[in-house]
């Protein structure tokens, strides 16, 4: 991969957002993006703040790090990507992480507030109490309180 080049993953819908992971080698590091596909034009406003639990893993091999990001159309705060630079060395990912020329690159995102979203749409996608635990953040005093009180009632529902 050469200096500044992406390389995207498939577009996955979480939380009724559609989402993206891209890499690129940026300097000597490994740089791991995580892009919102919502409409940055939409009349309505929206923002999503959420945990990214981004590593990249080999057998028993982890390289791990979360971060919190505050996505939105709002003007002051319009960003549709948030960005974990330096994630590792590139040197190192390719000696420890890279098989067969493949890199396994993982974002796990926890919902904390959402805000001109439909709630109950994504909730409604759960099907195990699984879904309802992967979606909740270590840190509960951060997620939107109406947004647990649905989550906990989906729950009762398995």
């Amino acid at each position: 991969m050469k200096a500044d080049e992406r390389t995207y993953s498939e577009e996955v819908v979480h939380y009724g957002i559609p989402w993206s992971i891209a890499i690129e080698k940026t300097d000597d590091h490994l740089t791991i993006l995580l892009h919102c596909h919502r409409s940055m034009s939409s009349e309505q406003k929206w923002s999503v703040t959420y945990q990214a639990d981004s590593k990249i893993v080999l057998g028993s091999k982890r390289s791990a790090g979360a971060h919190w990001y505050t996505l939105s159309n709002r003007p002051e705060n319009h960003y549709s990507c948030s960005s974990y630079p330096n994630f590792i060395k590139w040197g190192e990912m390719l000696k420890n992480y890279v098989k067969d020329g493949c890199l396994n690159v993982e974002v796990h995102v926890s919902s904390l507030k959402m805000e001109g979203i439909e709630r109950k749409h994504c909730i409604s996608k759960f099907k195990s109490a699984k879904d309802v635990r992967a979606a909740i953040p270590l840190d509960l005093s951060r997620i939107d309180r109406p947004l647990l009180e649905e989550m906990f009632k989906k729950n009762l529902t398995f």
